[in-house]
Order: C-alpha cells, then sequence, then structure tokens
C-alpha cells in the first residue's frame, strides 16, 4: 500500500503552523513595564451596609510614576430584588430584569480629569446594551452573558401576561425567573469607558471622577400584568476595579524626557447617539442628516 503524501499542487510554500513550536521564533517582550497590579475602589458615597443614593461616585487618584490602563475599567454590583415593602420574593414569582442588567442599572455616566469633563454618556443603558449585541456573539451571549445579566432571547419578552402565562413567552423565562429571585446577585463587566479605546495609558498626575447614576427599579423589571406587588432594588455594594501600571525606571524617564519636545494627543472613539420621539397618532417620521454633515458607516436603530 502506498502511504505516500501527494501535494494537490505544485504551487505552495512549506510552512509552520503559528502554533508549532519554533524555535528561530521570536517573541516580543515588554521591557517598558515593570508592575501590574490591579485596584479594588469603592464609591466615595457609600459607607453602610446599602446604597442609599441614586448614584455612586468614584475617586481614582494618580500615583507618581504609575500609570492607569482605562481599559481594564470593570465595575461590579451585588444587590438583590426585593418587595416595596422589604420582603422577599416568593418561589414563584414571575418577575424578571430587563435584559443585560448590568447596562440598564447605570443609566448615565460622566467622566473628569482633572476637573475637566472629558466622557458624557446620558443614554448609557442604550448604547451599553447595542454594543453588547452587536460586538458579541451568541455564543458569548450563553456562555458569559449571566455575568452582565444578558441572556440570549427567541423573541421580545412582553410584560403584559397574566401569571400563568408569562413564562411561556419563551424558553430562557425559567432560567430569568430564577436569577431574579437569588438573594445575591452578582454583576461584574466591563465599563467600556470611550477613553478607553484610545489602547493608551493614562499618564500620572492625572485625577480622575467617575459618576453613576441608577435606573429606577421600575426600568429594570418586567412583571406579569395581574402582578399588584412593586419592587424594588437593594445594592449591597459597588466596586470599580482596574489595572495600575508601574513602568521601569528608564521607561519613565525616557517618555518624561520625550513630553518636553511635543504634547500627546489620546484619540477615541463613541459611540454618537440621536434621539427622536414619536407622537400619539403618529405613523412616520423623518430622519434627516441626524449627524450633520458626519455619515456613520454604519448606524443602529433601537426602539
Amino acid at each position: 500500500m502506498d502511504y505516500t503524501q501527494h501535494m494537490p499542487t505544485d504551487r505552495y510554500v512549506e510552512a509552520l503552523d503559528s502554533h508549532f513550536p519554533n524555535v528561530s521564533q521570536t517573541y516580543p517582550i515588554d521591557v517598558s513595564t515593570e508592575r501590574k497590579s490591579w485596584v479594588t475602589l469603592y464609591p466615595t458615597n457609600h459607607d453602610s451596609n446599602f446604597l442609599k443614593d441614586s448614584f455612586v461616585e468614584f475617586t481614582i487618584d494618580s500615583e507618581p510614576g504609575c500609570f492607569i490602563d482605562y481599559s481594564s475599567f470593570n465595575i461590579e454590583f451585588n444587590l438583590r430584588l426585593l418587595k416595596e415593602n422589604g420582603d422577599a420574593l416568593a418561589r414563584d414569582s414571575p418577575v424578571i430584569f430587563t435584559n443585560g442588567l448590568m447596562h440598564a442599572l447605570i443609566s448615565s455616566r460622566k467622566l473628569f480629569l482633572n476637573s475637566q469633563l472629558v466622557e458624557s454618556d446620558y443614554q448609557s443603558n442604550y448604547t451599553q446594551y447595542v454594543h453588547t449585541i452587536t460586538s458579541k456573539d451568541d455564543e458569548y451571549i450563553k456562555n458569559q452573558g449571566v455575568a452582565i445579566g444578558h441572556f440570549p432571547e427567541q423573541k421580545i419578552i412582553n410584560s403584559t401576561p397574566d401569571k400563568v402565562t408569562f413564562a411561556s413567552q419563551d424558553v430562557y423565562v425559567p432560567v430569568r425567573q430564577a436569577f431574579a429571585r437569588q438573594e445575591n446577585i452578582q454583576l461584574y463587566g466591563p465599563l467600556n469607558l470611550s477613553v478607553g479605546k484610545s489602547d493608551m495609558l493614562m499618564i500620572d498626575r492625572i485625577s480622575a471622577r467617575l459618576n453613576i447614576e441608577l435606573a429606577k427599579t421600575n426600568q429594570l423589571i418586567l412583571k406579569a400584568s395581574d402582578d399588584e406587588d412593586d419592587y424594588k432594588i437593594k445594592i449591597f455594594s459597588v466596586k470599580l476595579h482596574f489595572k495600575r501600571i508601574t513602568p521601569v525606571s528608564k521607561a519613565y524617564l525616557e517618555f518624561n524626557k520625550s513630553l518636553l519636545a511635543k504634547n500627546i494627543q489620546y484619540n477615541f472613539e463613541r459611540l454618537i447617539q440621536y434621539k427622536s420621539s414619536v407622537g400619539p397618532n403618529q405613523r412616520q417620521i423623518f430622519l434627516s442628516q441626524p449627524f450633520g454633515s458626519l455619515i456613520p458607516s454604519k448606524m443602529y436603530i433601537l426602539m
């Protein structure tokens, strides 16, 4: 029997797969970084067993000789859904959260650098939801979406059916009901700051203040039409996680020397938005150049 391997053509180049061990391959090594460490911050306005304000605010102080990786900013919530009177949900409670709970929780956010407003997103719950469903595939949502309170949907969940038929709207509703009844719901995921998309570290001697407005409970839940109870969300803690980078002394000195020759520019991208309303008995609406002379390469419509 002939075991000779026959090439389909003579027009080919011998090559090694990138995963195959290659003794002659050159591996890049970052010699400018001495240490990377994760930092955890608590809000400046939270000093009790649960959050009492409708917002949280973080102050990120700079350390001499250390940079901050704004693309690494993650937010963590620990919360529980309760009845308005403080009672726990019933074991058969049909209430579910709005999809993408971690994004829906944050109604708006503002970032200040050295007291200067550099970023504001007054529709953060919408922009971050659009960012997730357009940048993550279905497998990611199925396997990792729970960490941000995001579940797959076969169809739009309607909050109007009664308790008996509420769960039968979608195969994922029972899972979402069990999720809402937990005593401690933990959400963790990226904050997706626009300035973090510059792919550059923020230099030292720049302090930051992050203000996050939280949405009302009635914007975060879907309940059956015959459910007469009112609900509230009790937030036990909010944490901000990010990486602090310490460069080696030589790299830090070279960086400061280069600053004397020219300035730095931080170029970052963000989702631009246009909000329009449709009045009662109005069946159509025309949008003419909503972003002025700017024509985006892609547009998403959220209704």
